[in-house]
């Protein structure tokens, strides 16, 4: 999954809501669900991204991570 741009060449988000992701955390790579795409916040226009991630049956972490750590799972 590439970037695609628009008319302005301005890039697309890569992921979408409910996409499966991963990315490292401390020294660990964990499995999550994008939850919402939150547009180009970060500093120099990164696309971010809400991320759930289930650590057990009742207890899910919520992260705001950068495209660019992500990768699909």
């Amino acid at each position: 999954m590439g970037y695609t741009s628009t008319a302005r060449g301005v890039p697309l988000p890569r992921f979408q809501s409910g996409a499966r992701v991963q990315f490292r955390l401390g020294n660990q790579v964990v499995r999550g669900k994008v939850a919402e795409y939150r547009g180009r916040l970060a500093a120099g226009g990164r696309h971010l991204y809400r991320v759930e991630v289930p650590f057990d049956a009742n207890y899910v972490q919520v992260y705001e991570v950068p495209e660019e750590e992500l990768k699909p799972a």
